[in-house]
């Protein structure tokens, strides 16, 4: 695959003035009380779009992507809260009284993807009659001509992303085109040891009940030295789908550091590309790139804060596995178990310098440069846990600064 450029009249959307896509609320007009997860209010009660805009973002596991969801459906209006089964989230009908214009009329999680491709029965006619009016929030598939829409590729829809979807971004593209729209791919990478980390905190790896191995027949959780092997490359697994998801090794990519080099090349295939530590960042550009005027700071910043206090789905906070697996948090690790994970993330870092330099940040104090790379990888990963990116917002990253702890962010 060879690196495609901005899809649709996508860049080109600063050229829009705000009005084209503010929508007008009939002052009598509410939503549902319970509207299904997602909100789809354009089929509600709001006047269609002006122009079509599609967001679709590619979530790897621990980079942030739920932080963007968030921020997305802060554009559509709906408050998220716990549904009546466990574990669901249901959208809750919330007005928009931070004074800005509604930008979404929808916002799909990855478990709605088909209501995306459902939209389009001709370019993907496996999906022409797989529009749920409960999942997808309206009762007949959307007139896509008329929408904002956000939609996310996460998890085992990730292999959707680049069976379906990528092939068909072309002719996507070009109806977006015709019809003053803009369509963006994003995603974000995280720096690797962080992310290893962060992996293993929110779904630790165990053994069956019993099991005795580690001289303890009632401690279940693998140690993190006993996992570190595993953890090569998680990223680079995600985007060339090489990774998979155990009891006893958690999130791994058995293709180790050979997928890097395919990671590399679709990485290149986004039109939007950053890094977490300068997630608000990263945002900002994509809001730009989408069309959306500026002042709508706190809005983003508001998503960004639900997103710290989320917690997390794959340990239950305060039971058996979370306390244990916190005695394997980074400032807690010895020299033999830190430089052995620097050691078994290292070839991520690629990926990681080829999003930063994409976002126009600073990595580390050389900017990622030949020399910089050249140093010795104990040099270059022993900085990269002091060093935060320098990113060029005019305020600083407030995701980074505030919430980059591991303690605290998910």
């Amino acid at each position: 695959m060879a690196p495609r450029g901005g899809r649709g009249g996508g860049r080109g959307g600063r050229g829009h003035a705000a009005d084209s896509i503010r929508v007008t609320v009939p002052p009598n007009a509410t939503l549902p009380k319970n509207c299904e997860y997602p909100c789809v209010q354009s089929a509600v009660s709001l006047e269609p779009f002006a122009r079509p805009v599609a967001a679709l973002i590619y979530h790897t596991e621990k980079t942030g992507g739920s932080a963007v969801m968030k921020w997305l459906h802060k554009q559509v209006g709906c408050r998220l809260g716990r549904g009546p089964m466990e574990g669901q989230t249901i959208c809750r009908a919330s007005p928009l009284d931070d004074g800005l214009p509604r930008r979404l009329g929808a916002a799909w999680p990855f478990t709605h993807s088909t209501c995306f491709f459902a939209l389009f029965p001709d370019i993907f006619p496996a999906f022409r009659n797989k529009w749920e009016p409960r999942r997808c929030g309206a009762p007949r598939p959307l007139d896509w001509r008329k929408l904002a829409l956000g939609a996310e590729f996460h998890s085992f829809h990730r292999k959707r992303f680049w069976a379906t979807l990528e092939p068909a971004l072309p002719r996507l593209q070009r109806l977006y085109r015709d019809h003053n729209g803009t369509l963006l791919t994003s995603t974000t990478v995280r720096e690797p040891v962080g992310h290893a980390v962060s992996v293993y905190l929110m779904w630790p790896p165990t053994l069956p009940r019993g099991h005795k191995r580690w001289g303890n027949a009632s401690k279940e959780l693998v140690p993190l030295p006993a996992w570190i092997p595993h953890a090569a490359a998680l990223q680079s697994g995600a985007l060339a789908l090489t990774d998979l998801q155990t009891q006893q090794r958690t999130w791994h990519n058995p293709a180790g550091c050979s997928a890097v080099a395919e990671a590399r090349v679709r990485l290149a295939l986004f039109d939007s590309v950053g890094v977490l530590d300068c997630l608000r960042e990263q945002l900002q550009l994509l809001r730009a790139a989408l069309g959306w005027p500026k002042g709508d700071d706190a809005r983003l910043d508001a998503a960004l804060e639900v997103a710290r206090k989320h917690k997390p789905s794959g340990v239950r906070p305060g039971g058996k596995l979370w306390t244990e697996s916190r005695e394997w948090a980074l400032a807690k690790l010895g020299a033999p178990t830190r430089a052995a994970l620097y050691e078994a993330v290292a070839c991520d870092r690629a990926l990681y310098f080829d999003a930063a330099r994409r976002l126009g940040a600073g990595v580390l104090p050389a900017e990622a440069a030949p020399a910089a790379e050249r140093r010795s990888l104990a040099e270059q990963l022993g900085e990269a846990t002091r060093v935060r990116p320098v990113c060029k917002a005019a305020r600083a990253p407030v995701y980074s600064a505030r919430y980059s702890d591991l303690k605290n962010i998910w």
